[in-house]
């Protein structure tokens, strides 16, 4: 029997059997569709939290206190701005390094409210951290120094909370205390914001001090005189944090660069886990493959008896039978794979990173659901094949 005809025998098959077909393929549908699906989310993912960590900054770093809480530390070993201008005076490789205080609570304005990462700090964090202003002014000296209730809210945070981005002069509440917002900064946005809010709001230091009742500063966030000498900035912090409060090694730092690494290691970890879980799908859907031909070739016994009484060849059974098993899987990577692609473009565009479909994820798909076809369809293919002619014919 020539391939053209056996291809033909095939899409008959499966035709006249069309919901049988869809249902036996639909293990592979979704193995491949998860696969790709998954490996594209992946790769725009980690774009995306790349691109965002590259733009603060390569030669951006970190000093923070190794303990549990700021409670736990002595007053005198408690991060302040004191450091912040010993380090300036004393580390040859940082360029500049800005005191920050972190929390969260709730903005209001009118009837609105959101969510907000309070941010305490000082004018220079603009710059160590690359904000950019849409409209308005970031914080100045006199704001720190005088304890202004005032605020630079993110654009995001703005149209959430007054509808316009253009906020400046606006007033809004944070703990029941009105600050006066002086600017909109363009929204920092991170993939993973773990379980944060998305909204950022900027106060002067002393003024977020007196806001949450403390004298705490979390951490010193540097910029390094250039991206080659960030370890070296950040050794000279600990020596001079070290000295300054009469502590061996309490102070410890950390780099965009580790964080970029640190980033990559879990998305790959958590692409191979999914992609591992779609694999097994696949090897699901290959057993329903091989169960369904088994049940073909009991039904078309007869059938087989006939062709191989008018001369078709044991070869000509098994090719057929294999046929229909790739086509099978082949059809339902296909359907996978446009599914995947679809899914895969909808999250994107949800989660507003880059779509990438690589070429290699869609091939090694295709691959795999053709291999199950295979690998499936050869055990049934085979017990056809070796059907002897004259108990065919008497099969009923």
């Amino acid at each position: 029997m020539e391939l053209k005809e056996s291809l033909r025998v095939a899409l008959s098959s499966l035709w006249a059997n069309k919901m049988r077909s869809f249902l036996t393929a639909l293990g592979v549908i979704i193995g491949v569709m998860a696969v790709v699906a998954v490996l594209s989310i992946g790769q725009g993912g980690k774009e995306a939290t790349l691109g965002q960590m590259k733009s603060i900054g390569s030669n951006l770093f970190f000093m923070y206190a190794k303990t549990i809480g700021q409670e736990t530390l002595r007053p005198d070993q408690r991060l302040s701005l004191d450091d912040v201008r010993a380090v300036e005076a004393g580390a040859p490789a940082v360029k500049r390094i800005v005191p920050s205080g972190y929390d969260m609570a709730k903005g209001a304005s009118g009837s609105k409210k959101i969510d907000l990462i309070v941010v305490g700090t000082i004018p220079e964090y603009k710059e160590v951290r690359n904000i950019q202003l849409v409209n308005g002014r970031f914080l100045i000296e006199e704001d720190v120094k005088y304890f202004r209730k005032v605020a630079v809210i993110d654009e995001k945070g703005a149209k959430e909370l007054f509808g316009t981005a253009d906020a400046t002069g606006k007033t809004i509440k944070i703990r029941g205390l009105p600050f006066t917002v002086v600017g909109v900064s363009k929204t920092e946005t991170l993939s993973f914001n773990m379980g944060m809010p998305n909204y950022r709001i900027y106060l002067p230091l002393t003024s977020w001090q007196r806001l949450f009742n403390t004298t705490r500063v979390d951490q010193l966030e540097g910029e390094a005189v250039s991206a080659d000498k960030v370890k070296e900035a950040i050794e000279q912090t600990k020596r001079i944090l070290n000295k300054r409060h009469r502590t061996e090694d309490l102070y410890e730092g950390f780099n965009m660069e580790e964080q970029l690494q640190v980033a990559n290691k879990v998305l790959g970890l958590v692409t191979l886990i999914i992609s591992s879980i779609a694999g097994i799908s696949l090897f699901v859907g290959g057993i329903g493959v091989m169960n369904i031909m088994l049940v073909s070739v009991t039904e078309r016994t007869k059938e087989i008896g006939i062709r191989k009484a008018i001369g078709a060849k044991r070869r000509d059974i098994l090719i057929q039978f294999l046929i229909e098993a790739l086509l099978l899987c082949l059809l339902g990577g296909i359907i996978g794979l446009i599914l995947g692609v679809i899914i895969a473009f909808v999250v994107a565009k949800i989660a507003g990173w880059p779509f990438i479909v690589s070429w290699w994820s869609m091939v090694l798909a295709v691959f795999f659901s053709t291999l199950v076809g295979v690998v499936f369809g050869i055990y049934p293919a085979n017990k056809a094949a070796k059907l002897d002619p004259i108990e065919a014919l008497r099969y009923e």
